[in-house]
């Protein structure tokens, strides 16, 4: 989907992206990580022209960026950012169909899609659509922000920081529906954040970024279980508990549990089943016998 050859940049002699290359799988999620200063936005803004790249290549469906008209790009690219960006005098409704409109979708057409999208994120259509944003929640705006992002159903959506200005319960919440929304809908997802637990969560992949220059590139089990320098492995020392729970699966779990893991279960994060009383409830497997075989597989990763 997405071929990004040898690019940079450079702010007023200061060089922020220096020879980034890797690529994005049609149907993936990379998340571009890192602290500020990392160059995470810049290379992101890169994707659809916002930023310029001084040098390099960018291939998206295998055609050069440079060489579409700059608006047919952007209508073709979802792109989701942290202060959403929603119009303040239109409504819902009319947020979420403004690129539709500019493509001269048909207004049944368009509505029709609204409604769809609003009940996929968790809005009423009925009580929601003809609302002004500033009658919304943080939560439901961006809600509204990731609706607007996909309705003209492109193949590949950009996000920066999309959860970072709310409460870590909203954050927490939207998360998760962002990742059964993404996982329903099969789109090529680039998302931009320097949290840590959220880039486990919601990437197949991370690409670690530190001075604009790629630390790390792989899947969350590559990237805690087997960094590639000490600056991956101290950037994720402090939650690395955490993490490996996160990285990890039931489906890892599999040799070191006396019973096999219903299917259902066997793309469940370790730390996600632990933190869900709800459903462990409903299991045959225990905290415990779930806690004792990570630690086993822990200890022995990648080996069994």
């Amino acid at each position: 989907m997405i071929q990004v050859r040898n690019i940079s940049k450079t702010y007023n002699g200061n060089t922020i992206i220096d020879g980034l290359s890797f690529e994005v799988k049609e149907g993936e999620t990379l998340v571009l990580l890192g602290t500020s200063g990392s160059g995470k936005t810049t290379t992101l803004k890169m994707l659809n022209r916002l930023v310029e790249a001084d040098s390099g290549t960018i291939l998206i469906r295998d055609r050069d960026i440079r060489s579409e008209p700059l608006h047919q790009l952007r209508k073709n690219i979802g792109y989701v950012i942290q202060n959403v960006g929603l119009f303040p005098h239109y409504s819902v409704a009319q947020n979420i169909g403004l690129v539709p409109g500019l493509l001269h979708w048909d207004k049944k057409r368009i509505a029709r899609r609204t409604a769809e999208l609003m009940e996929m994120v968790g809005l009423d259509p009925a009580q929601y659509q003809d609302r002004k944003p500033m009658t919304l929640s943080g939560g439901q705006r961006q809600r509204v922000g990731i609706a607007r992002a996909l309705a003209a159903d492109p193949d590949l959506v950009l996000m920066d920081e999309p959860f970072g200005a709310l409460d870590p319960i909203n954050r927490k919440q939207l998360r998760s529906e962002f990742k059964n929304l993404e996982s329903a809908l099969k789109k090529t997802v680039v998302l931009v954040t320097h949290d840590v637990q959220e880039a486990f969560q919601l990437g197949d992949r991370i690409c670690l970024l530190s001075q604009g220059k790629i630390q790390q590139i792989g899947t969350p089990k590559a990237l805690i279980f087997n960094p590639a320098n000490a600056h991956v492995r101290d950037f994720f020392k402090e939650y690395q508990l955490q993490l490996q729970m996160e990285a990890l699966y039931l489906s890892d779990l599999a040799s070191c549990l006396a019973h096999p893991v219903p299917s259902h279960l066997q793309k469940e994060s370790v730390y996600a089943l632990l933190n869900d009383e709800v459903l462990l409830r409903k299991e045959t497997l225990t905290a415990k016998q779930v806690v004792e075989a990570f630690y086993t597989v822990r200890e022995h990763y990648p080996s069994l």
